[in-house]
């Protein structure tokens, strides 16, 4: 894609997305139309993200992650310098960490997310965070 090419994201869309994993991946320095980096569109089953950078992501109320009517995992994944860092919506309940991602300085696996106007923000649903 060249510079000026904007794009829709990843989507993750229903039970077929269920249990799916996205590990080290970098989404960074992207323009959306207007929309996240990653939707998660009515998943259940746990998918998890884990070892991302989701940074510095452009366009009108863009975001990082956003949880539609979804639960998931996000683990170890740095998420910086977006309009919204991960935004829930329609009762979703992700976890912050995972149990059995221990690391002496950052419990469950910790999220780096800061520098976003909203760090998580919460229309409808709640989050669960790991910690030891």
């Amino acid at each position: 894609m060249d510079a000026s090419t904007k794009w829709n994201g990843i989507v993750f869309n229903g039970n077929s997305a269920s249990g799916s994993i996205m590990s080290y991946c970098d989404l960074m320095n992207v323009e959306t139309t207007g929309g996240p980096a990653i939707t998660l569109l009515s998943v259940y089953g746990n998918p998890e993200f884990s070892n991302c950078n989701i940074s510095s992501v452009s366009g009108t109320n863009s975001s990082g992650i956003h949880f539609n009517n979804s639960n998931g995992y996000l683990v170890r994944n740095t998420i910086n310098s977006n309009h919204i860092g991960v935004y829930l919506s329609n009762g979703s309940s992700p976890s912050f960490g995972k149990s059995g991602y221990t690391h002496s300085c950052t419990g469950y696996g910790n999220n780096n997310i800061n520098n976003n106007q909203y760090g998580v923000r919460i229309a409808s649903g709640c989050i669960r965070i790991y910690w030891r």
